[in-house]
């Protein structure tokens, strides 16, 4: 899914976004916290620690 991704910094909520779309475009259709808050566009936040962490790691993919 990274790989498909406009290379520029993402905060994680617009990373988490991008998964919802990417798992809605794929036809995932089981529960899922993350397509339901894209459904609904329901902005999912997470703690900064995590949300460095993984901004860090897709900026090392990018």
């Amino acid at each position: 899914m990274a790989d498909s991704l406009e290379k520029h910094p993402y905060y994680l909520r617009e990373f988490i976004e991008q998964m919802g779309a990417y798992l809605k475009s794929h036809g995932k259709t089981e529960q899922s916290v993350v397509l339901s808050a894209y459904k609904y566009q329901v902005p999912i936040f997470v703690p900064a620690f995590s949300d460095c962490a993984t901004e860090f790691g897709l900026v090392y993919h990018q």
